[in-house]
């Protein structure tokens, strides 16, 4: 998408601002938004994953990305390159859904990044800690939980959206973490 960050902050994010501290995950895409990172995908890019997301948007919860395995990764980077970048990027929770040599050689990949790289082996037990929270949050959840949750979530979607409206029609004001 070749969408400015503003443009992104008026339409595409603004449903995501009316949830954002609802929600307890979201999927990044291996979507490229070139007005923001023209260079690799949502997946991958810390200027999505962490200056936007995290940052600009103050998002708490777990950032997931979509199947590594996709041929948008799988091509271009390949899966255990594609892992670290991932992880380098933000993202909490990495998908590799079909191949077990491919979970094997990333986790291998990882592991030997965070022995020599002190930052990068802050940056996965951060995302563990993320990770951890959010799988005892849903363990603690009562059988009707989830769906509540989802009502929950779709309801203050749209008691937020003219808040949202408005603060999207604001790029320059930054979320207060």
């Amino acid at each position: 998408m070749a969408h400015d960050l503003a443009r992104l902050e008026a339409v595409e994010l603004l449903p995501f601002r009316a949830v954002i501290d609802v929600v307890p995950a979201v999927m990044l895409a291996h979507v490229v938004y070139a007005g923001v990172d023209a260079g690799r995908p949502a997946t991958l890019s810390h200027a999505i994953a962490t200056d936007l997301l995290r940052t600009r948007l103050g998002f708490r919860g777990v950032a997931v990305s979509d199947d590594l395995e996709m041929a948008a990764i799988r091509r271009t980077w390949g899966v255990p390159t594609g892992a670290v970048h991932a992880m380098e990027a933000g993202c909490d929770l990495l998908i590799i859904a079909h191949t077990p040599a491919h979970l094997l050689e990333s986790m291998r990949a990882i592991a030997r990044r965070c022995e020599g790289d002190r930052a990068f082996r802050a940056r996965v037990e951060e995302a563990a800690g993320r990770v951890a929270a959010l799988r005892e949050r849903l363990r603690t959840l009562e059988p009707t939980g989830a769906a509540v949750s989802a009502y929950e979530v779709i309801r203050e979607v749209a008691r937020r959206a003219p808040e949202a409206a408005r603060r999207a029609s604001d790029p320059t004001r930054a979320r207060n973490p």
